[in-house]
């Protein structure tokens, strides 16, 4: 039978941690926000960009910044941690991918804006369409709770006009400007100049 999550089962160790990554651009007045269609042996659904946190990744930020260009091939204008992560329950196919009993992931939340006009390049293993929507369209397509108060909060950022505006900016495209912040843990930030 047919496992999606074979390719993720390698010699390292999965952590129980995940990031979501919510792409962000602009189309014309409005904003637009990157849904994939997920398909695993049990189920398909709409999700924005997820996945697990792994022993090579030096932090949340080297996680999400991963995924992002596994899933899509995007490399963000700007991505920013918002203020929000969630715990759900592990569904039953998910737990082969762990090396240790696992019943419940936590998932770190980022918003990431893509410069218009690029589309994404998908990994049929994992997604076999993309649609790009509005936020109420988007909402209504979301399948898990998590998500939705994930986009949620994205959104929240957006109107307030705070993303790209706080202490909590992760990335800005290196060929933009020279700083770049990490969390060594979840709140604690440090910033590192590029030279």
């Amino acid at each position: 039978m047919f496992n999606a999550f074979r390719p993720y089962i390698q010699d390292m160790s999965r952590q129980p941690i995940q990031v979501a990554v919510y792409c962000v651009r602009r189309n014309g007045d409005h904003r637009e926000y990157l849904l994939m269609h997920r398909v695993t042996p049990c189920r398909r659904f709409w999700q924005g960009i997820s996945g697990g946190v792994e022993d090579t990744d030096s932090d949340y930020l080297t996680a999400a910044l991963r995924e992002l260009k596994e899933e899509t091939g995007f490399d963000p204008v700007d991505m920013e941690m918002i203020d929000y992560s969630y715990i759900f329950a592990i569904p039953d196919e998910m737990r082969k991918m762990y090396d240790r009993p696992v019943d419940q992931i936590t998932e770190i939340v980022f918003l990431a804006r893509i410069a218009n006009g690029q589309e994404p390049r998908l990994d049929p293993v994992e997604h076999d369409k993309y649609q790009w929507r509005e936020y109420e369209t988007a909402m209504e397509m979301l399948y898990r709770p998590g998500n939705r108060e994930s986009l949620k909060r994205c959104e929240e950022r957006l109107r307030g006009g705070r993303f790209g505006k706080s202490s909590l900016i992760l990335f800005s495209n290196p060929h933009i400007v020279n700083h770049i912040y990490h969390f060594e843990s979840f709140g604690n930030c440090r910033c590192d100049k590029k030279l």
